[in-house]
């Protein structure tokens, strides 16, 4: 585990106290609904706010599923550079041969 992610959990436990995973990601949730509405009124300092909140919940999402953030990523992001993507012109990418997720 990274030494952010174990010192946002660490304050986490100690501020809030054990934590239902599910509440967790109700909270999350409400994050991300906060980050939309600051990007919707364009306040990049809001924006950038909000972004420390949702990562700040992921980081307490991934601890719940035994995991670390950091790695995570650099899991996706190898897998990621190695597939081929179909881009679109809002600047997004599906990957090729993306299946829903279930």
């Amino acid at each position: 585990m990274s030494e952010s992610q174990h010192k946002i959990i660490t304050w986490a436990q100690e501020t809030f106290g054990p934590a239902d995973p599910s509440a967790v990601f109700r909270k999350f949730h409400d994050e991300v609904g906060e980050l939309t509405r600051a990007f919707d009124s364009g306040d990049k300092r809001a924006i950038r706010k909000k972004c420390g909140d949702v990562l700040v919940m992921l980081f307490r999402l991934t601890d719940h599923a035994d995991g670390d953030l950091v790695a995570i990523l650099e899991d996706v992001m190898a897998e990621n550079r190695a597939r081929e993507w179909n881009l679109n012109s809002d600047g997004t990418a599906q990957h090729v041969g993306a299946e829903a997720v279930r």
